[in-house]
């Protein structure tokens, strides 16, 4: 049965509207003030609110700010009741999230026609995000399946031959093959880090509030380094390519999840490898202004034209994999995106073509507390 909540301090106003929405069906909760709309929003986990805006102690506004504000209640429809008619009154509820306005006096029909259109759209809304994330899914289990299975077959491969040859291979042939072995299980550790970061972040074991909770404070020299030696097992081609470090503010400290954001720069410092020429190098700068961190990752290489960079954010997309010989999932930018946002970072690409791509990631200084 649907739920809906009821918030409005007028009692007679508000026994009708529960009285009409109970003869129609709806399982109704009422609540005669704002903050106790608050309290039942939360306990009673209704499918849409009905809600007064000027009510005493917590008004109207201000509870659907809360609700956004709350993961567990952001996307509920949210009907406002109001005397008022003016535009800017109207359009300051819009802007906080209201999905539709109710002018006093009302009739019961409007009151059920809002009711009905609201919960129409939300359940094709919710219709369309279940679609896309099982789209969603069987194109992850299409890359993870292809991808895993191809450093597999080399690692085997490898396996079979020594096992079949040992006695007839030389020295250099030997090496060669752990070349190959050991490249595969790059590649394995590699994709198996991002499927495992994938996983924390759709799952919300990596969020602000986990970072805020038990986040480290360290400094970004310290994140930046650890990241060059990991880049070089992910990165595809160039693995000993120089890359240089400018330590000017390399005391700085950043407050994060270590792990993660070292996966992530290394995950630029990576792309920046494989897509410079050989006998290039990989600048990396960091420094401090008005109180954020900044690091710049910049290659010499082909570069990204404009209308294809905001395509490489976008999960399992890889931008000309042929033409670049490109490896993995397509995962690397829109994890390293989403991990720099949610330790309250931005991270943009600016690209010339022929002139090669800068990688600019800002974060905020962390003080110790």
């Amino acid at each position: 049965m649907t739920k809906i909540l009821v918030v409005e301090d007028e009692a007679p106003l508000r026994e009708s509207i529960v009285d009409t929405l109970t003869f129609e069906g709806y399982d109704v909760v009422e609540a005669e003030d704002g903050q106790d709309g608050w309290s039942k929003a939360r306990a009673e986990n209704p499918d849409l609110i009905v809600c007064d805006i000027a009510m005493p102690e917590l008004n109207g506004y201000e509870l659907l700010l809360k609700l956004r504000e709350d993961d567990s209640t952001a996307n509920l429809p949210f009907i406002f009741l109001t005397a008022r008619v003016d535009k800017p009154f109207m359009r300051h509820g819009m802007e906080l999230g209201a999905d539709d306005y109710l002018t006093k006096p009302f009739s019961h029909s409007d009151l059920l026609a809002a009711i009905r259109a609201r919960l129409d759209r939300h359940k094709r809304l919710k219709q369309a995000s279940e679609s896309q994330i099982e789209q969603l899914k069987a194109e992850f289990v299409r890359h993870v399946t292809h991808e895993l299975r191809t450093p597999l077959v080399s690692i085997t491969a490898v396996q079979d031959i020594v096992e079949q040859q040992i006695g007839f291979l030389s020295a250099e042939e030997l090496q060669e093959l752990l070349r190959i072995q050991r490249s595969g299980s790059q590649r394995l550790h590699h994709l198996v880090e991002q499927t495992v970061l994938l996983t924390e972040i759709k799952m919300g074991a990596l969020s602000r509030e986990v970072i805020a909770e038990k986040g480290m404070v360290i400094p970004i020299w310290d994140v930046l380094t650890t990241s060059v030696n990991l880049a070089r097992k992910f990165a595809y081609r160039n693995r000993d390519m120089p890359v240089y470090i400018d330590d000017r503010d390399g005391n700085a400290k950043v407050r994060c999840l270590t792990n993660s954001l070292r996966h992530t720069f290394a995950e630029l410092i990576s792309n920046a490898i494989a897509f410079s020429p050989e006998d290039k190098h990989v600048d990396v700068t960091q420094w401090v202004e008005e109180g954020n961190i900044y690091v710049t990752i910049k290659d010499q290489g082909p570069g990204i034209p404009a209308k294809t960079v905001e395509r490489m954010f976008q999960e399992f997309e890889q931008v000309d994999r042929q033409q670049h010989e490109q490896q993995g999932m397509g995962l690397g930018l829109p994890l390293a995106r989403q991990v720099v946002e949610i330790h309250n970072g931005k991270l943009e690409i600016t690209s010339t073509e022929g002139t090669g791509t800068t990688v600019t990631v800002r974060l905020p200084v962390a003080h110790e507390s």
